[in-house]
């Protein structure tokens, strides 16, 4: 075969061949040439691979893929495919394995991809070239497959990789089959402690806040103010009142021996009048609940996430810390107890999905979804109460002071993505009757919605589970929402995109680098720059 060169553009050139056909005839034959190109798997030590997201302006839209990129004339593709990793995907390789080579498209082209699986990694800063949109994403194999078999991802090298990747000896184990806490090397001077995973932080936290909340002393914690009957509010408006509380009360048993003695119960709550100073007149009543002190300081309510004027009492509201502070304490210990073990049970499976810091955003996420579930359904029958309308299905029509406590808005959005990743599993429910992963979720929402709709008892609590559930189901098919939950944390979080700001600023180049780089503009044209000294020049323009 014979060939000219008809058409080159940077570095891919266009030859037309000369070949012979099976009856003598000489034919045109156009090919590309391709200079080749390295792809990278990259495999953290949690077994999740790094994939970006990167805008293909050929196609017009965002891809999954593993990072990639052609290699220089010459150009050894090992240290190539570290370049690739550090430039694309913010992360620097301590080992680089060769699995193999292929064609990318031999119908037309001669490009040889060179894929390695780069592992030990350590993140560093990306270096992105002008004309690069990409973002990072942490993904489980597992999930890698599924998006393959779903169309998701549709990058023909990428699915070509991690196929060749798996055939190589990548990690073949699936979510099912792993254990609750990965038995890793301790990542700190902490031992044990160090490899804990955020699952066990959470229990932990959870349970240190019931027991220490037993040493404690409760608190009687206002909840409901009425008026009474013929009370003219405007008339005692600034005029002082006294709160009684619920009195204790003495009780007479009989001892063992037949004789009998009295007994002070303390009140658990109730209601108690609320009197004028000055009169004793009894203008009100406000209801109690006996809490312990934490969770008195931590529940939900209606009224304590909005601002509003209750009788006798003023503006409250706002607190803001309770939408996440209700899902670390617990009405009792079997309600303690039905939240761990879910946790325990579905918990270690989403994390090693997510990462450890995704994975504790997703949690927060679907208790906090839960509360506004909650607020959402009692706001809105808390305002037709005051409309003169009192029941419509599906809405709460509880007094919005109502406490809401527990982990298990969080632990229903937990076991709805892992119902949505591994929907075959086999449950026991009850610990006695087996049945689908999947089943058992849709048992469960129909059972939340159903006590919605009726008003059934915890109705509220249920409102919450539904939330979570909802956003659970949501956030595990859209991870890449949870990637800038904590940037607001940006001071003190150094993994946060604020902290990705302030590392670039402490590296920014000093002028006699940004002096060196233009004068080799000014000698060789713009087109000579490495990718390391564009985005030393884009970071110098951003600076200034």
């Amino acid at each position: 075969m014979t060939g000219r060169i008809v058409h080159q553009a940077g570095f891919l050139r266009i030859e037309c061949l000369q070949v012979q056909a099976r009856d003598g005839r000489m034919l045109d034959r156009h090919v590309v040439r391709h200079p080749g190109a390295v792809t990278v798997v990259p495999v953290l030590d949690d077994g999740r691979l790094v994939m970006i997201r990167n805008y293909r302006i050929a196609v017009g839209e965002w891809l999954e893929e593993f990072c990639a990129g052609k290699l220089e004339p010459g150009e050894d593709p090992e240290p190539a495919a570290g370049r690739e990793l550090e430039e694309e995907c913010g992360y620097r390789a301590g080992s680089v394995r060769r699995l193999g080579a292929y064609l990318t498209s031999p119908g037309f082209c001669d490009e040889l991809m060179h894929l390695y699986e780069a592992t030990a990694l350590t993140p560093c800063e990306q270096a992105l070239e002008a004309d690069e949109q990409i973002e990072v994403e942490l993904v489980h194999p597992d999930e890698v497959e599924r998006r393959i078999a779903s169309g998701r991802i549709k990058d023909g090298k990428s699915i070509a990789a991690f196929h060749l990747w798996r055939a190589c000896g990548g990690d073949p184990m699936g979510v099912e089959s792993r254990q609750w806490r990965d038995p890793a090397e301790p990542r700190g001077g902490m031992g044990a402690l160090a490899n804990l995973s955020v699952t066990a932080w959470i229990i932990i936290a959870c349970v240190a806040v019931f027991v220490v909340d037993g040493f404690l002393p409760p608190r009687m914690v206002r909840l409901a103010v009425s008026i009474d009957p013929g009370v003219d509010i405007d008339e005692v408006r600034g005029k002082q009142v006294i709160f009684t509380e619920p009195v204790s009360q003495t009780r007479v048993e009989r001892l063992p021996n037949g004789r009998l003695t009295e007994r002070t119960v303390p009140a658990m709550g109730g209601d108690a009048p609320i009197v004028l100073a000055e009169t004793k007149k009894q203008v009100g009543t406000i209801s109690y609940q006996l809490m312990p002190l934490l969770n008195s300081w931590l529940y939900f309510s209606t009224a304590k996430a909005l601002v509003v004027e209750q009788p006798f009492i003023g503006w409250t509201g706002l607190e803001f810390w309770r939408i996440v502070g209700f899902q670390f304490v617990h009405a009792d210990g079997n309600h303690l107890i039905f939240n761990m073990l879910g946790l325990f049970f579905f918990g270690g499976v989403i994390e090693r999905y997510l990462g450890a810091k995704r994975y504790l955003a997703f949690y927060l996420l679907c208790g906090i979804f839960g509360a506004l579930m909650y607020l959402a359904l009692n706001l809105g029958g808390w305002t037709l109460t005051l409309l003169g309308i009192k029941a419509i299905p599906g809405l709460l029509f509880n007094d919005p002071t109502t406490p809401l406590v527990g982990a298990s808005a969080g632990i229903f959005g937990i076991m709805f993505a892992a119902a949505r990743l591994a929907p075959n599993t086999q449950v026991l429910l009850f610990f006695v009757i087996p049945m689908k992963l999947r089943t058992l979720a849709i048992l469960l929402l129909g059972w939340a919605i159903w006590t919605i709709v009726r008003a059934g008892n915890n109705a509220g609590g249920e409102a919450a589970h539904l939330g979570g559930a909802i956003a659970g189901w949501y956030f595990i098919g859209n991870t890449h929402h949870l990637h800038g939950f904590f940037d607001f944390l940006g001071r003190v979080d150094p993994t946060s995109r604020a902290g990705a700001a302030r590392r670039a600023r402490r590296q920014a180049p000093d002028n006699a680098e940004i002096d060196r780089i233009l004068a080799k503009i000014q000698a060789q044209g713009i087109g000579s720059l490495t990718r390391q000294e564009r985005a030393t020049l884009s970071r110098a323009s951003r600076d200034d």
